[in-house]
């Protein structure tokens, strides 16, 4: 049994627990959440973190054997010299969008899709959602496990999985990498998600009378997945490893509680031994806090502390997390890792606690890229055009707009304006999409609106279930805004060209992370790497030769990864007298008046 803390610490813990608890099970908002973990001290990390670590609770539905959801999709729009729309849709992360374009053009982006796993025989073992049950981890979908139950001889599961960008627990920030690790890593204690916290690698842990100081206490013999001894020294190692500047973790502050942990994380120091924390046993951990954390035990609960093996991460540096390589700690190690195919894990048999009834997990991962191309040839532009949105817009099916470097006249994968619905249903079957619903949220202006149920119609005949979110014109824009680091599904923008060049498009769009208007985390990919080191390689050409052939090679690259899918570009329409003479409508939108002259009628 774990020790006890002070009644006062307690207290204050188990109403942090509580409100956890609320936010896992949905009975309070994400909002609401912030708003009273702050007011009981949680730092703006730790409220990060718990987050993410609950915004993948969704009871799902059950899918046919083998299915798999769509796998981070996205869209936005591309434009021509009139601004632009974009629509985008896809799983979390979401690595791209959808997009269209108007005059200079705007775009849009799409986040997560539900998902199901499947048994190994096809017979799907999650439940409809109104059988729920509340557990002290989460909702146990299906029901009750029968008391007597025969089990099946074969122990195996299939489930729906996107690719990980990050199984990196140091550098995790998406809910299925949080997912992956937390099955096949534990920590000091159990996820928080009801009531005490329960002991893991930890048998007991001392909390000091102020709340400042935790002694955790190991359980001995305890083993990485490869056999080999983890101690407490592999707890201290991996929290400072996660906090160096190195490491470039996106969560450090996670760890920030720790005495000592921000300055190190930010190169205030490079002394290690600042941090706050000493193995003074194999089986002894002494953490030392900067204030009173009474959600500090949820904290140590999450991916950003679960002890990692200091010889594989040496060793294999970035290649560490690859099969073969990954050291795990927990119910499940890593087996095999078929890029952009599958995942398997299996059952640890140095696993110190009861052995999990699952023996091996195939995690099926559906291809974004396929996903994202199956939208981009589904979708019947001229309709959306001439007839729903009545002639304003020209339908484009590339990104930048014509008379800026990189315009292509065709694009890589052409596609006539009605779209292919052929095309796009075999991509959607070579991705392994198979029905899962996607969430298309949009404003609630009549163009938005119309727009939205033209798409719907388009990605529905194909075979692609979208449910729409209408959300007011200011609370859509605070929604779009927050996806800078929150999931979603599909959405549609727009945007205007402020001066005719690619820097105004590429660079402000995609190559600076930090402005990255439409949050399609298309630079957080490997591809999307690629594409931006040619567009600032390309930016600081003097050869205009060169740099058009720079951003055409960058445009290719766009239209074939799709991280948005365009739609159309703006179409002005201007009214002139036949007496007035020399007004310039320029290709950015502006009427200019410095040379007209009106005539004698």
């Amino acid at each position: 049994m774990f020790e006890q803390e002070s009644k006062e610490h307690q207290q204050q813990r188990q109403e942090s627990q509580r409100l956890l608890a609320a936010l896992r099970q949905g009975r309070v908002s994400r909002r609401d959440f912030v708003v009273r973990a702050a007011a009981l001290g949680f730092s703006g990390a730790a409220i990060n973190v718990f987050l993410i670590a609950c915004s993948g609770g969704t009871p799902v539905t059950t899918a046919p054997a083998a299915s798999a959801a769509p796998a981070s999709t996205s869209a936005t729009t591309a434009a021509s010299s009139d601004p632009s729309a974009s629509a985008a849709l896809g799983t979390r992360p979401a690595p791209g969008g959808v997009s269209t374009a108007t005059r200079p053009a705007g775009s849009a982006v799409a986040g997560t899709a539900t998902r199901a796993a499947t048994s190994a025989a096809g017979t799907p073992v999650v439940g409809n959602s109104s059988t729920k049950i509340p557990t002290a981890q989460g909702t146990q979908l299906g029901g009750e496990i029968p008391t007597n139950a025969q089990l099946s001889d074969k122990q195996e599961l299939r489930y729906p999985f996107s690719e990980l960008v990050h199984p990196d627990p140091g550098q995790a920030t998406a809910v299925q990498e949080v997912q992956f690790i937390l099955n096949c890593w534990d920590s000091l204690v159990t996820a928080n998600q009801q009531g005490d916290p329960k002991p893991a690698h930890a048998t007991k842990y001392d909390v000091s009378a102020d709340g400042l100081s935790y002694t955790f206490t190991l359980r001995p013999g305890l083993k990485f997945s490869d056999g080999s001894p983890l101690t407490a020294k592999d707890y201290e190692w991996t929290w400072k490893r996660n906090l160096s500047p190195d490491t470039a973790s996106e969560y450090a502050q996670a760890l920030y509680p720790i005495k000592g942990a921000e300055d190190y994380s930010n190169g205030k120091t490079t002394d290690p031994t600042t941090v706050g924390v000493k193995a003074t046993t194999d089986t002894t951990l002494v953490v030392n806090l900067i204030e009173p954390a009474p959600y500090f035990l949820a904290l140590v609960s999450t991916w950003m502390y679960v002890p990692l093996q200091q010889a594989t991460i040496e060793k294999n540096k970035e290649k560490w997390v690859e099969a073969g390589n990954m050291v795990t700690a927990g119910k499940y190690r890593l087996q095999e890792w078929a890029h952009d195919q599958r995942m398997v894990i299996v059952a640890d048999p140095n696993y110190y606690g009861d052995k999990p009834s699952l023996q091996q997990i195939t995690f099926s991962i559906v291809s974004k890229k396929e996903f994202r191309q199956a939208v981009y040839y589904a979708i019947n532009r001229d309709n959306l055009c001439n007839n729903v949105l009545k002639g304003q817009y020209l339908p484009k099916t590339t990104f930048v707009p014509k008379g800026i470097l990189g315009y292509l006249e065709q694009p890589p994968m052409p596609v006539d304006f009605k779209g292919d619905k052929t095309k796009a249903k075999q991509l959607l079957q070579t991705a392994g999409y198979s029905g899962q619903e996607l969430v298309y949220t949009h404003s609630d202006t009549v163009s938005a609106k119309a727009i939205s149920q033209a798409l719907q119609a388009d990605l529905k005949e194909v075979g692609i279930n979208i449910r729409l979110d209408q959300l007011a014109r200011k609370a859509f824009a605070a929604w779009r805004e927050s996806r800078k680091d929150q999931a979603f599904d599909m959405y549609v923008g727009a945007w205007f060209s402020d001066y005719e060049d690619p820097n105004n498009w590429y660079n402000f769009f995609l190559a600076n992370p930090d402005q990255e208007f439409w949050h399609c985390h298309y630079p957080q990919l490997e591809s999307g790497k690629s594409f931006i080191d040619l567009i600032r390689k390309s930016n600081v050409l003097q050869d205009r030769a060169q740099r058009q052939a720079g951003y055409e090679q960058a445009e290719k690259q766009l239209l074939t990864d799709l991280p948005f899918v365009p739609l159309y570009n703006n179409a002005d329409v201007v009214l002139v007298k036949p007496y007035v003479k020399g007004l310039v409508h320029t290709s950015l939108g502006q009427d200019l008046f410095g040379g007209v002259k009106i005539l004698k009628r």
